[in-house]
């Protein structure tokens, strides 16, 4: 006997990610320095909640990202509700934090006419401040942010996808280009985590 779910029963009983609403606040300076976040986040953690109730730890270990927010504020709610569960899927709450992190950032760069790169650049965390601590919790070993992020502004030529984009919309060509920058860090060796969550006997 052979039995193949349909795509029906797919969605209807496999687990699934994010589910996250997030509300989301961003002090800056004038010169796009950032000076505070602050968050409220609803998990929906689905029906029969399991992990997924639990997942708004990692998006608020993860809130500050790879900038330099001395002040970081973020409550969470999670909820059941009658949506298929909610679980760890290819990232588990991290991928939420960096999207809520990246999308306030761009508002803000849009805000005080900065460029997306630009903005980031200026509040990433400087190589001398490794070993750190983030205001949430989160242990960063090293990092040189800044570099990573030239190289890759010089290997996807940003500066000439940037002036091409007025050109483009002036002459009002069919194709336009939309350039979108992100930055992300994740968790490795997260074995206190694991063993909290998934203790052995």
């Amino acid at each position: 006997m052979k039995w193949t779910e349909t795509r029906y029963e797919n969605m209807v009983s496999m687990t699934h990610g994010r589910a996250q609403v997030q509300h989301v606040e961003m002090g800056l300076k004038r010169d796009g320095t950032i000076t505070a976040l602050r968050a409220k986040v609803y998990q929906d953690s689905g029906a029969y909640p399991s992990i997924g109730a639990f997942l708004v730890f990692f998006t608020r270990q993860l809130a500050q990202g790879v900038y330099s927010i001395p002040k970081v504020q973020l409550n969470a709610e999670s909820a059941a509700t009658n949506t298929t569960t909610t679980a760890a899927y290819r990232g588990a709450g991290r991928p939420e934090a960096t999207a809520m992190l990246e999308r306030i950032i761009d508002i803000a760069a849009d805000e005080l006419d900065i460029d997306p790169v630009e903005i980031r650049r200026r509040n990433l965390i400087p190589p001398e401040a490794f070993p750190l601590t983030t205001v949430t919790g989160a242990n960063y070993d090293v990092g040189e942010y800044a570099k990573a992020l030239d190289e890759v502004r010089l290997i996807a030529g940003y500066d000439a996808l940037r002036a091409a984009q007025p050109e483009r919309r002036a002459s009002g060509a069919v194709q336009q280009n939309g350039i979108g920058v992100s930055t992300h860090v994740g968790v490795t060796a997260g074995g206190l985590v694991e063993e909290y969550l998934y203790p052995h006997h």
